[in-house]
């Protein structure tokens, strides 16, 4: 008998080896081209770093080119190892992220998601035809994806959409399943652009506007123009729907809307309404200072409420949710919502993010002098509307056939520059404008991870999506310039 051991080969492998050398090489080489006035060649480094970790988010991995990128700034002369680490993992966007994801947690376990998407669904308004019910669920959740992250509510209403199929007697490759995933998904993305609670790419983005401009934009100011903005939107791709996809909706007929969803009609407990009230008195504290500011400037809401940082009302909240116990069990389990409900590869995205944005307008680097150098002359005789037009149509195109992080991050650092030097824009809204159509991505998987859910969900259909997702996004494109030249002078004067 051979009892000799055979070991098995061994071999090396790097994933997407091509777009690592490019993406490394623009990490590494860049800084040694020369730079062209008035950028440096500290400016040339980090605008490589900038190029290189875009191309490894893309095609590679969030994490790993994160923390290259980290390494790479501290050893400039311009940044210790200190600096780099309080402008990543200690920026207080990296906190506030995974504090809204944790209380987002908490909301959802509770039971408190299902409760009010049944709630809505078994109004009389929603049963009154097969459109308006199916119109209802879509706004479901929108509406519910004002305030919870994407990805655990994609899951969720996928669920219930499985549960009507089989009520309906709907077979797989039937138009109306296909076009109600299709349509909940591209509520939720949406619904992710409207607001920045628990939707960390809307927190990043605004974040590096305010580095930019030295002036943080508030909640409140952020949800007046973008929940206007997404209802139309919300509007415009039911009349899509509608109009141009035209799904067969006799399979409604002889059903009973009240059967489709199944409401178990249990009360709230203790815990779940403890729960959502610390997450309601939270959303509060953060909005609260932005309308007294509108309607009472020299209230005591907005100079007393006004005062406190977004981040401390989270950090109280979640300590809450971990202290108060209701029958031995906590409001929030942190062991359980750190394994389950925060994304760490999107955290580590974010410090690396928030860094580059740092190092990005770094006076020495002269990034954002160059950049308005070169726009400048281009976009110098361009209407308001014209310069909201380029800025809209190009990052919604390009987020829908890359990737939305790295395009939102590359679109706000360098239109909110051009905006401050060449006047053309108000800056602020600029950046607004960004961080909300970065969120409108709909057509390929790398686009959204809601997207990359659904192209392999059984009931839905890749192709169409591709095909709706373009229709949605290029009319998007022009119409969300459209709205903001009337709503920018009402919003940010």
């Amino acid at each position: 008998m051979d009892t000799s051991i055979v070991k098995s080969k061994q071999s090396i492998e790097v994933k997407n080896p091509v777009w690592v050398i490019i993406g490394l090489l623009f990490m590494f080489g860049f800084g040694y081209i020369p730079a062209p006035a008035p950028m440096t060649s500290f400016g040339m480094t980090i605008m490589g770093i900038f190029i290189g970790i875009v191309i490894l988010w893309t095609f590679c991995d969030m994490v790993w080119p994160s923390l290259l990128a980290i390494v790479l700034i501290s050893l400039t002369t311009q940044f210790s190892m200190y600096d780099t680490i309080m402008g990543s993992v200690g920026n207080w966007v990296t906190s506030f992220v995974i504090m809204n994801l944790l209380m987002a947690y908490a909301l959802t376990k509770s039971g408190f998601t299902r409760r009010v998407t049944l709630w809505f669904m078994s109004r009389p308004f929603a049963n009154r035809g097969p459109w308006t019910f199916t119109i209802s669920f879509m706004f479901a959740a929108l509406a519910v994806g004002l305030v919870l992250d994407a990805m655990p509510l994609i899951a969720f209403f996928l669920s219930l959409c499985h549960e009507m199929f089989k009520e309906l007697d709907c077979k797989k490759g039937d138009r109306y399943p296909i076009m109600l995933i299709i349509g909940v998904t591209f509520a939720i993305n949406l619904a992710f652009g409207m607001t920045p609670i628990s939707h960390p790419l809307v927190i990043i983005i605004l974040g590096v506007a305010a580095e930019i401009l030295g002036s943080q934009v508030s909640m409140f100011t952020y949800m007046l123009y973008a929940i206007p903005v997404g209802l139309v939107g919300f509007g415009v791709m039911i009349a899509i729907f509608k109009f141009i996809y035209k799904p067969d909706m006799s399979i409604f007929d002889g059903k009973d809307f009240q059967t489709l969803l199944k409401d178990e009609g249990q009360p709230m407990d203790f815990k779940e309404k403890l729960t959502v009230a610390i997450y309601m008195i939270v959303i509060a504290i953060w909005v609260l200072p932005g309308v007294a500011g509108v309607f009472a400037p020299g209230s005591f809401i907005t100079s007393s409420l006004g005062s406190i940082h977004v981040t401390i009302p989270a950090f109280i909240a979640t300590i809450l949710m971990m202290i108060i116990h209701v029958n031995g069990e906590p409001l929030l389990d942190f062991n359980e919502g750190v394994s389950k409900a925060i994304p760490w590869n999107v955290i580590y995205l974010i410090a690396g993010a928030m860094l580059i944005s740092t190092a990005f307008v770094h006076p020495e680097a002269g990034i954002t002098s160059w950049t308005a150098s070169v726009v400048s002359p281009v976009v110098s005789g361009l209407s308001g509307f014209m310069f909201l037009l380029i800025v809209s149509f190009t990052t919604i195109i390009l987020t829908n056939f890359s990737q939305n992080v790295p395009i939102g991050l590359m679109m706000v650092s360098t239109a909110v520059p051009v905006a401050l030097s060449t006047g053309v824009a108000n800056p602020i809204a600029v950046g607004v404008l960004v961080a909300m159509t970065a969120q409108m991505a709909f057509c390929i998987p790398s686009s959204f991870a809601t997207v990359a859910v659904i192209y392999g969900d059984e009931w839905c259909n890749p192709k169409e999506v591709l095909k709706y997702g373009l229709i949605y996004a290029i009319a998007l494109s022009v119409i969300v310039p459209v709205l903001s030249i009337g709503l920018f002078p009402l919003v940010f004067g």
